[in-house]
């Protein structure tokens, strides 16, 4: 008898637990569905849709087709990222249309120098923001979603740079997606070939009007991201918008 109560009562305590994880992250959703309405998220393909129409220059592009001479490594459709999990469905990258051109400027600039850029990672979903934070909520590093992404304007990308004899990345303060002090801009106790890397990619992005995060090196912001609402559509309803653009 006693171990039928013992059970029953952990049993009680079990289904207590469940109960508890599930209000709370029913409360958590509530709450950061709160923030995507406040920070006026786009969350439709028919709103966005309808902002294209009114201004072309919202329209994300993908970068694939902007210019087939960027080199790409989408690490969040992959395991092989901070998270170590995927999160994209596909290896797609987007930018508004005319911060894509400015970085394929800045990618014919490199390429005169014997360089390319490689694609990290772009346009990020607003709901990826979320889940970045779920797994390693630093603010130094993560976009909490009260604020979110600069990532979720599509005005945002990840880059470094290979050179196009080797095809090798050039040694860069830190790998992507290194959450320590080595990783910021201005960290220069590092060998002077390194600093050259690093600079070379800053200079050149912001001479393209991107400007560095001050924490990543790899991470430029275009200087208009302000006039660019967040989103959260995948990258299928983006070129469901993109393919209906081109035809008209």
């Amino acid at each position: 008898m006693s171990f039928t109560i013992r059970s029953f009562e952990l049993m009680k305590k079990a289904v207590y637990c469940i109960i508890s994880i599930v209000f709370i992250g029913l409360f958590v959703s509530c709450n950061l569905n709160d923030y995507s309405r406040q920070l006026g998220v786009v969350n439709t393909k028919e709103k966005y849709a309808f902002q294209v129409d009114k201004n072309d220059y919202k329209l994300l592009v993908d970068l694939r087709e902007v210019d087939t001479d960027f080199v790409f490594d989408i690490r969040y459709a992959t395991k092989n990222n901070f998270t170590g999990q995927k999160i994209y469905p596909s290896a797609d990258a987007f930018l508004r249309k005319y911060i894509a051109e400015e970085l394929k400027k800045a990618n014919d600039s490199l390429m005169k120098l014997g360089y390319q850029l490689k694609i990290l990672d772009a346009y990020r979903p607003y709901s990826a923001t979320i889940k970045f934070y779920e797994i390693y909520p630093d603010g130094d590093f993560v976009a909490n979603p009260m604020v979110g992404s600069r990532h979720n304007r599509g005005t945002t990308v990840d880059v470094t740079l290979v050179d196009m004899k080797s095809g090798e990345e050039l040694e860069m303060p830190t790998k992507f997606d290194a959450f320590t002090k080595e990783a910021h801009p201005d960290f220069n106790d590092l060998p002077q070939h390194v600093i050259e890397n690093k600079m070379l990619l800053i200079n050149t992005m912001k001479h393209f009007r991107f400007d560095v995060h001050p924490n990543e090196w790899w991470h430029f912001d275009h200087v208009r991201w302000q006039r660019y609402p967040m989103m959260d559509l995948s990258f299928k309803q983006l070129k469901d918008v993109a393919n209906k653009y081109k035809s008209k």
